[in-house]
């Protein structure tokens, strides 16, 4: 499905409609078709759009993860003098500490792409009522 935009009022529900705790349909699409856009700006305005629409947090959450798995493996490296004799208890607890910097890298991955997306849309929505007032 495409969501279009061709006024302001597509995009002011648009913005009503974004929501940090909906999850959105990877087949959806956002179609910029704005009349006081130039096209080039359109087609940056839509593929910015759709990266933070679509954008799931995985990337940030794998880097979060080797973050997580390399403090792990240098802290047993550290304390044992080798990750070969950390004992099974330290093994599953930095499993659990790689776990939880995934999970939050996730998250912020999230919360982050959810920003960028309403900080889109709301200068979208100005430039198209800055676009409407000179043509009234």
């Amino acid at each position: 499905m495409t969501i279009e935009l061709t006024d302001g009022d597509d995009v002011r529900a648009l913005l009503a409609q974004v929501s940090l705790f909906r999850i959105r349909p990877q087949r959806d699409r956002i179609a910029v078709r704005l009349p006081g856009v130039a096209p080039g700006d359109r087609l940056e305005r839509e593929l910015a759009l759709n990266a933070a629409f679509h954008e799931c947090g995985c990337s940030l959450g794998a880097a979060f993860m080797m973050l997580g798995l390399l403090t792990c493996a240098v802290y047993l490296w550290a304390i044992n003098g080798g990750l070969w004799r950390a004992s099974p208890g330290e093994l599953i607890y930095s499993a659990l500490i790689v776990l939880g910097f995934a999970v939050v890298g996730k998250l912020v991955g999230l919360v982050q792409a959810h920003f960028v997306l309403l900080s889109d849309l709301h200068a979208l929505h100005k430039q198209v009522l800055t676009s409407e007032k000179r043509g009234q």
